[in-house]
């Protein structure tokens, strides 16, 4: 069964992700996601605060937006995993090239001038009703 509120993301230009400090302070950051496999996906350096965050608490609210961060749509809980291994970031990022095309050809010429190291973010979705 296909969760609707995944597919409703899945759609959106972006999604802003909103992730906490350990001191339980939001923070909501709109990222270029794609959907593949009963997951959201996106792709991000290494070393950023959302990272450390997420690292620290995988707890997430998911909600549509623009490319500047504005809430479009009611937010959804989620769970995000932090994901090191080369070969499903360089998956997180086929997907995301097949959604975003020349969008995604701009960063990989960026990628050129600086080498950057990136991780996979894996979001799993609350069903509707779900309480967790």
């Amino acid at each position: 069964m296909i969760n609707p509120e995944l597919d409703r993301l899945a759609r959106a230009p972006y999604v802003s992700v909103t992730s906490y400090e350990p001191d339980g302070t939001a923070v909501a950051t709109p990222l270029s996601i794609a959907a593949e496999g009963g997951y959201l996906l996106a792709v991000t350096e290494a070393g950023s605060g959302k990272v450390d965050r997420l690292r620290h608490d995988g707890r997430v609210l998911l909600a549509p937006c623009n490319g500047r961060g504005e809430v479009r749509g009611d937010p959804v809980p989620g769970v995000a995993t932090v994901v090191d291994d080369a070969q499903l970031v360089q998956r997180a990022q086929r997907v995301l090239k097949a959604k975003y095309g020349l969008l995604s050809k701009a960063l990989e010429v960026r990628d050129r001038f600086k080498p950057r190291t990136y991780v996979a973010l894996a979001f799993e979705v609350s069903e509707p009703g779900d309480e967790s």
